[in-house]
């Protein structure tokens, strides 16, 4: 007869070989399965119910505190560093980028597009070194004027 041990969270009496030690507690293979997880942020193994997740990622509470947030619309996590603030006045509303185009699409105190221009590349020259030398001035006329832009068009 092997030895056995008693599982300290479903009771269940298991062989020896099948036990997982882990935070002081013994488990079988279904508690330490279903109970623990690996964190994809520290890769460190912990109770599943000391984490957070969304449908791509589980990180345990310490990771998600020191380095991510949520997307206020989605709810998918996203690094501090990647998260977007369309309203710069609440940044209690982080959102992700794909999330947050929503946002960079619309005009000031209206729901369509910003500010965009459509030229036709045959417009800017004959040939092609003229119109790469006319999109650089235009680029330059941008970066320079970037300021003014920005005022006119009332967007962040």
């Amino acid at each position: 007869m092997s030895e056995t041990f008693i599982s300290s969270i479903c009771g269940c009496e298991t062989p020896l070989d099948e036990r997982h030690i882990f935070d002081g507690r013994q488990l079988c293979d279904d508690c330490f399965e279903d109970e623990t997880v690996i964190c994809d942020c520290c890769e460190n193994r912990v109770w599943r119910s000391d984490t957070v997740s969304d449908s791509h990622t589980i990180v345990c509470d310490s990771c998600y505190d020191r380095h991510y947030t949520t997307c206020t619309e989605c709810g998918r996590f996203l690094y501090y560093d990647a998260a977007c603030y369309p309203d710069e006045d609440d940044e209690d509303a982080p959102y992700c980028r794909s999330c947050a185009a929503q946002f960079a699409s619309r005009s000031h105190q209206t729901s369509t597009c910003g500010l965009h221009v459509h030229v036709n590349r045959d417009s800017l020259g004959d040939i092609p070194a003229q119109q790469e030398d006319t999109i650089a001035r235009i680029l330059c006329f941008v970066e320079n004027n970037w300021n003014e832009l920005l005022k006119f068009s009332r967007r962040t």
